[in-house]
């Protein structure tokens, strides 16, 4: 005989079953019907008993004990139990014989037993009054089987799990019971045939109803199909997108290092070969550029792209110099090597000891070292690197890239930087680009509104023939641009390679892909007009009335600056620990950081950086002005640990210490 069993858990339906059968727990037989789980809390088994385990319920002169209610000799004495009891599934009331009045005892039906007396149906849980002549009879309750599938998709679309419980059939019995003046019945349940089990076709047809198309496990299914036992079964797998990998470029010469030296420092300074580079000979590999990988494309369980994150080829371009060959730059010629975005450049040296009338103005097409300084009314300007071991005084100096600058700078103007020519011009093109896509657009959607059967294919060969002729030239020249530095592949490239060069528009099946394109070149020309300018950093030892201006940052590396006007695309940053700035007007986009800004005095010191700017100083004195963007605050008293920034309401925000 087979006995059903619930509970929260396996130790908890042993316990019941224990305690109710009178079997200890280690010898009770057993079957896991169900777990409990994410989607069900019960755990079910099924106990089987065999004349080894089941407690015979004969009562003997053995088993007796004080407590007992049972007489063994009715003979004994004057006394007769009476009640009702449940004996071998039948209800039986037993009356005292001795009693003539008809004696009244009660009744409790239980869920699975449907109760009748004299032939009334009574109800669960109620108790009802029993005569020795009421008659009792009752039919026991079968509950069919039934099959459950649960189908849970994560959030990322990205996962799709299953449970599949069954649950056999089951029919009530009642459970024997004592004598009793008060019966309620117990019922259990007896387990019966299992339902019909899932194929692997109806849970694909389960899952092709929830839309999922992508990733089914075929392996797992007839695994899941046979019961999970509460536990979530993996049976589809969305595909992972695999992003591009970046281009790498190794440089294997020496780059700017820079040199962050104090002039008050006792120890002697070789100014000769503080900021030496290194210099390359004729055939040398300056760089090697190892090409990305590209990446595909993946799709969730529904079947969406999840479309990979798309890298752009970096520039790699030989310009005077050196020649690019098997993706290595190589220098063609001796001399300085440099390279500032991708573009690649070895320069000769000018060296010279003072610039003064006696060499007059120089105007140098690569590097130019000064070894000493750069004297009154002069001017300076190098195409490629510019060093000044010692100073400059009522001066111009100028490069196209990094200025070093050992000694001091006063009353002069230094400009570091420029913008790239070719990417000027490229940026021109991707504009009139722009402009002639967004109106051939428009050119076919009013076409296509009055000719929708139309093939958009021929109606860009046609209108790029007739009216817009000047997109095939433009092509042209951003093929040229890109491959010229270096970059083969790219979305952009494809793209007009593959639909819009001859005959291959026809490959163009929807609008949306020329809007698609444009949206491309609109991405293109934000990255292109963000890179414009050439960044060069600047380097000097203290400045006094100058003026100061590089594409990248400036780093004060001495006593620091006094009313001077000092601008940087990047960061602004002094280095020496007593470096101060007092006066003057500091801008910088990024950040400045100050050691000391200001005086005693109250000098008013104004800096400037953009709105998500930042700045920063060990000390700040009151006067101290900070300005972010358009709004500016005034320091009222001077503090230490100083951190200005403009919070998301638009207020600025000085946060320090009392000084």
């Amino acid at each position: 005989m087979d006995l059903l069993f619930y509970g929260k858990d396996i130790n908890d339906c042993l316990n019941q079953a224990s305690k109710e059968l009178n079997i200890p727990v280690e010898n009770i037989k057993y079957k896991v019907l169900k777990t409990s789980g994410l989607f069900n809390r019960t755990t079910e088994i099924k106990v089987t008993l065999d004349k080894f385990n089941t407690v015979s319920e004969e009562i003997t002169n053995q088993t007796l004990n004080d407590n007992d209610n049972f007489t063994l000799d009715n003979n004994a004495n004057d006394s007769f139990e009476s009640g009702i009891k449940v004996e071998n599934g039948e209800i039986i009331i037993i009356s005292d014989p001795n009693n003539t009045n008809n004696e009244k005892f009660t009744i409790r039906a239980c869920d699975g037993i449907n109760l009748k007396i004299n032939d009334v149906l009574c109800q669960s849980k109620i108790p009802y009054p029993v005569y020795e002549n009421d008659i009792l009879s009752y039919t026991a309750s079968t509950v069919e089987s039934h099959r459950k599938m649960d189908i849970r998709i994560s959030e990322d679309k990205m996962n799709v799990y299953s449970i599949i419980e069954y649950t056999p059939e089951y029919t009530y019995y009642l459970k024997d019971t004592s004598l009793s003046k008060n019966l309620v019945l117990r019922a259990r349940k007896r387990p019966g045939s299992y339902p019909k089990k899932y194929t692997p076709n109806e849970l694909k047809t389960a899952l092709y109803n929830l839309k999922v198309r992508n990733g089914i496990i075929d392996e797992v299914l007839n695994e899941v199909c046979e019961g999970t036992l509460g536990a979530e079964i993996l049976v589809a797998k969305g595909t992972p997108q695999v992003n591009d990998k970046e281009d790498e470029i190794k440089i294997l010469f020496k780059q700017e290092e820079k040199n962050h030296f104090d002039v008050d420092s006792k120890e002697k300074i070789d100014y000769r070969n503080l900021n030496n580079l290194s210099n390359v000979k004729k055939g040398e590999v300056l760089a090697v550029k190892i090409p990305g990988v590209i990446g595909k494309n993946g799709s969730d369980v529904f079947g969406s792209v999840l479309p990979k994150k798309t890298s752009r080829s970096k520039p790699f371009k030989a310009t005077k110099g050196c020649t690019i060959s098997e993706n290595k730059i190589i220098a063609t010629k001796s001399g300085r090597p440099s390279e500032q975005n991708g573009v690649f450049i070895v320069n000769d040296v000018y060296s010279v000891n003072d610039v003064d009338l006696n060499t007059g103005n120089i105007n140098f097409v690569g590097d130019v070292e000064v070894n000493n300084s750069i004297n009154d009314g002069m001017k300076v300007h190098a195409k490629g690197r510019l060093l000044v071991r010692k100073n400059i005084t009522s001066a111009t100096a100028s490069a196209n890239g990094p200025i070093s600058i050992m000694g001091s700078v006063i009353n002069s103007s230094i400009l570091a930087g420029g913008y790239d020519v070719e990417r000027k011009i490229y940026l021109e093109n991707l504009n009139k680009y722009y402009s002639d896509l967004t109106g051939l657009i428009d050119a076919i959607e009013l076409l296509l509104e009055k000719s929708p059967e139309r093939n958009i294919g021929e109606l860009i060969n046609v209108l790029m023939d007739k009216r817009f002729k000047n997109i095939t030239k433009l092509s042209m020249s951003v093929l040229t641009f890109n491959i010229s530095a270096g970059i083969q592949k790219s979305e952009i490239l494809d793209f007009i390679r593959n639909k819009l060069m001859g005959l291959n528009t026809f490959n163009i099946k929807s609008i949306d892909e020329l809007k698609y394109f444009k949206e491309l070149i609109e991405e293109e020309i934000e990255i292109t007009n963000d890179s414009l300018e050439i960044p060069i950093d600047v380097t000097l030892s203290y400045c006094q009335n100058s003026n100061i201006v590089s594409t990248g940052s400036i780093f004060i590396t001495g006593k620091g600056q006094f009313t001077s006007k000092i601008k940087a695309f990047d960061t602004i940053e002094f280095t020496q620990e007593k470096a101060v700035a007092r006066g003057g007007v500091l801008n910088a986009r990024k950040c400045i950081k100050l050691k000391t800004v200001g005086s005693d005095a109250g000098v008013f010191t104004t800096l400037e950086v953009e709105k998500d700017g930042i700045i920063t100083a060990d000390i700040a004195y009151n006067n101290t002005v900070f300005c972010f963007g358009n709004k500016k605050k005034t320091l009222e008293v001077s503090g230490r640990n100083v951190k200005a920034f403009m919070d998301k309401d638009g207020e600025i925000i000085i946060e320090k210490f009392v000084l």
